[in-house]
């Protein structure tokens, strides 16, 4: 073979293996996927503490339940539902009370005062805790579920309520700013989440108009 031939072949592979020292295939600094995830979830965390972790239920009294709204005044506006197990149109509406503090985490804080005992006993049982505790997980309420450690015909006097459900919405301003409670203003079927309590609660969050 001749000179020129072999000359062209060694150049041949040289180039061969100039192309064969880039970065290999499937390495170099492109970002992981997985890290792209991570940085999102982060973005997307709650803004109140009570929705993460598992879902929690203290005992309180009515007087520890009001410092709790009180420690809110001038920064939030209040959702209390005074519910029970026994309570129907309770538990049908409770879902609404987490939709709602999911919906208005900057500006509201929902509560749940759950009325299981009543006086009976010298304190909530554990049947009664239980109970309650058991539909606060399946609904997933991650808010600030309280229950009471006072008779519930004591909490209706205390709080000025007839009955459950009832739920008060307190202003910026720590005042009462409506009561829903079933009446004949709300028609059979009582007042909702969705047509009476979310609307006053936006209008509330919206301010005064000018």
């Amino acid at each position: 073979m001749s000179r020129h031939f072999y000359r062209a072949l060694t150049l041949t592979a040289i180039a061969a293996a100039v192309a064969g020292c880039g970065t290999p295939s499937g390495t170099g600094t492109a970002p992981e996927k997985g890290g792209d995830k991570g940085s999102q979830s982060a973005k997307n965390e709650p803004a109140l503490p009570e929705l993460t972790g598992e879902v929690k239920l203290e005992e309180a009294s009515w007087e520890e339940v009001q410092k709790k709204i009180e420690s809110y005044k001038g920064q939030k506006i209040v959702v209390l539902d005074f519910w029970s197990n026994w309570c129907d149109p309770c538990l049908r509406e409770f879902p609404g009370l987490v939709k709602l503090q999911r919906q208005y985490l900057d500006d509201v804080v929902c509560i749940s005062l759950n009325l299981n005992y009543s006086g009976l006993e010298p304190a909530p049982t554990d049947e009664q805790r239980t109970e309650a505790l058991d539909f606060l997980k399946s609904k997933d309420a991650r808010i600030v579920n309280y229950l009471s450690t006072v008779a519930d015909e004591k909490v209706y006097e205390l709080a000025r309520i007839g009955s459950v459900p009832t739920v008060l919405v307190f202003g910026k301003d720590g005042e009462v700013a409506k009561k829903f409670e079933d009446s004949k203003e709300y028609g059979a079927k009582g007042f909702s989440y969705e047509k009476h309590i979310e609307p006053f609660v936006k209008t509330l969050v919206s301010g005064p108009k000018s």
